[in-house]
């Protein structure tokens, strides 16, 4: 309304200059402006209420995860922006998603400049790999090697470093990038690549950290299956 009645003020004190090519007189173009001036403003809000918003939802997800009937001990809640969506919930439609698959996302291998990094075997390949290695060990008239088999750095047993949704296995030539970033005043394109890769990994997602009531560490948690996995591997890399 401030603005409004200013601005038919300026209009009348703006109403002889031609180039303006108002036709209207100042009392209707404040009432014009009027909307125009509400339209903007409705885009407009408050940061303390933005704040306000957030310490609810936050407070507001530990009711949630105190609710027993809506308690999930694998689960548990993943996301605290969601609150509000619960109450325009009407119907549940449910289908047989998940019950032989599991919606869960695992880092294998990544392209940071010009080189890739990580076989990305998958767990059925690796299980293939271990059965055709039993197999062949079992036979007496093949002799052939394990390493003819499995890639390095492919097998369960060279994977040094774990970490959830990380399945990873080339951390050591990774993790030297990233050291020679750090430590090198002059470091080399590709080492600056990967700290900026791992930096945007880091930052750029919704994930909370919450603490586990078991083994009372802070794990990650989202909304969305690829920040955690992206976080995770971000974590997971230091």
């Amino acid at each position: 309304l401030v603005c409004a009645v200013l601005s038919g003020e300026w209009l009348a004190a703006n109403s002889g200059a031609w180039y303006l090519n108002y036709s209207q007189s100042p009392e209707v173009g404040a009432f014009y402006k009027f909307f125009t001036w509400f339209i903007i403003f409705a885009q407009f809000i408050p940061i303390s209420l933005l704040v306000s918003m957030e310490m609810v939802k936050y407070f507001q997800a530990f009711f949630m995860q105190w609710d027993i009937g809506m308690y999930a001990r694998l689960h548990g809640k993943q996301d605290n922006g969601l609150n509000e969506e619960l109450g325009q919930v009407q119907y549940v439609f449910s289908d047989k998603t998940g019950t032989l698959t599991e919606n869960s996302l695992d880092f294998r291998k990544c392209y940071i400049g010009n080189e890739d990094f990580g076989q990305g075997d998958t767990e059925i390949g690796r299980a293939a790999k271990r059965r055709q290695e039993m197999d062949v060990s079992k036979s007496k008239s093949v002799n052939v090697r394990q390493d003819d088999f499995s890639a390095p750095g492919s097998t369960d047993t060279n994977l040094r470093h774990h970490a959830p949704h990380v399945n990873f296995d080339e951390y050591e030539r990774l993790h030297g990038y990233l050291i020679e970033a750090v430590t090198k005043p002059k470091p080399s394109l590709q080492a600056v690549l990967v700290r900026r890769f791992l930096t945007v990994l880091a930052l750029n997602n919704s994930c909370f950290p919450v603490q586990d009531e078991e083994t009372k560490e802070l794990v990650i948690r989202a909304a969305s299956p690829d920040d955690e996995c992206l976080t995770c591997f971000a974590n997971f890399m230091g």
